[in-house]
């Protein structure tokens, strides 16, 4: 079966559990860049709830253009506020400095597309969860087979992503004030359980 998912920022949890098992992500490159999604946007934990973290994009999130196109914007510092919102949010988990130092690397670094930045927040996931597949970008589905593709893409969004049936539950930094938050960023998995994120995903 050909897998395709959508690019994503610090992709989901719901994201890679589906993945986990395949020997290959196919993300289609060249697809219309589609607003109010994760190729830009993520979910982190905070002590009040979920804070929804994007990347600004030139030209606003309602421009024509093919995904490989659209360009970051630098008009506001949203590095600075991503990572400040990761330290508060991640600073007290237990595995949080295991890879603070790497992590912080990914918001010192200028990205001029958003899907270089999105494929990076993945490289640097597969390689801390010890992701066993391989992420390929795809120009289109020319010569595949119909019957033989699994579209996973945007099947869940911003408005709906809680309501995925994952069955993935592991201990939380502010659990005790906004029970359990399911279907975060995996960075939320990663940073409470550490190693034993593969586990949860298999």
């Amino acid at each position: 079966m050909f897998q395709i998912a959508e690019i994503q920022s610090f992709p989901s949890i719901i994201w890679y559990k589906d993945s986990f098992t395949s020997s290959y992500i196919n993300i289609i490159a060249c697809e219309n860049w589609r607003k109010m999604n994760f190729r830009n946007r993520y979910m982190i934990a905070g002590s009040n709830g979920v804070i929804s973290l994007s990347v600004p994009v030139d030209q606003g999130r309602n421009q024509k253009a093919v995904l490989r196109d659209v360009k970051i914007s630098y008009r506001e510092n949203w590095q600075k506020v991503h990572w400040v919102s990761i330290v508060s949010c991640y600073n007290r988990s237990p595995f949080f400095e295991n890879y603070r130092d790497e992590l912080e690397m990914l918001f010192t670094k200028k990205w001029n597309y958003l899907l270089d930045w999105d494929i990076e927040t993945i490289f640097w996931l597969n390689r801390m969860l010890g992701y066993p597949g391989e992420v390929r970008l795809v120009d289109d589905l020319t010569g595949i087979e119909p019957s033989s593709i699994s579209d996973l893409r945007d099947r869940y969004l911003p408005k709906n992503y809680q309501e995925a049936d994952i069955n993935v539950v592991y201990p939380q930094v502010f659990e005790d004030r906004t029970g359990f938050l399911p279907n975060l960023s995996t960075l939320d998995l990663l940073c409470n359980t550490g190693p034993g994120a593969k586990k949860y995903l298999q």
